[in-house]
């Protein structure tokens, strides 16, 4: 074996090598090992949540949890919430339809989406009404990083669009569409 193979190979095990030990250690450092201590987690630390951030949020609500399980479009999503699957749609936020003429659009905001909540957890506010016609939960959405509702519209996916009485975070995000 020449001296460039050999050198090759080397390199090749020790970046193995530092994969697997990295991998392995993140699985038995993580924080949360079981749906019980992870509960215990969320109500010692909630002060750091992302939604403690914005003050179109009433810093005494209390989410409710649920998990993703499903993107609609780009701003509709099925999640589980204690033991239900429900429909969610984002308050003060629209995007483009599939069956229009600004699908390519639509397709865009539901990738988005999808990147930002698919199979996480989300915090759920509710602002006046709790569903729409449709019977679909009117929500604001959080992960643990970010408010997606803002995300969408900040990144060009969504528009702000007021759907009264649910407004309290329309200036937030009549400003993000600026």
């Amino acid at each position: 074996m020449n001296k460039s193979k050999r050198l090759l190979l080397i390199l090749l095990i020790v970046l193995g090598l530092f994969l697997i030990f990295f991998g392995f250690m993140k699985i038995f450092t993580s924080p949360i090992t079981n749906m019980g201590e992870e509960k215990k987690s969320e109500t010692i630390n909630q002060d750091s949540f992302v939604y403690r951030n914005f003050d179109c949020i009433p810093s005494s609500a209390e989410p409710e949890v649920g998990w993703v399980v499903d993107v609609i479009d780009g701003d509709s999503i099925r999640a589980e919430i204690a033991g239900e699957v429900v429909e969610i749609r984002y308050i003060g936020i629209n995007t483009p339809e599939y069956y229009s003429t600004e699908r390519e659009e639509a397709e865009k905001a539901t990738l988005a989406n999808i990147s930002m909540v698919e199979g996480k957890k989300v915090y759920l506010f509710r602002d006046t009404t709790n569903v729409d016609k449709y019977q679909r939960l009117l929500r604001y959405v959080f992960s643990d990083t970010m408010f997606i509702n803002y995300e969408l519209v900040n990144r060009g996916f969504a528009k702000a669009k007021a759907y009264p009485p649910n407004t309290a975070c329309q200036i937030l995000f009549e400003l993000a569409e600026k």
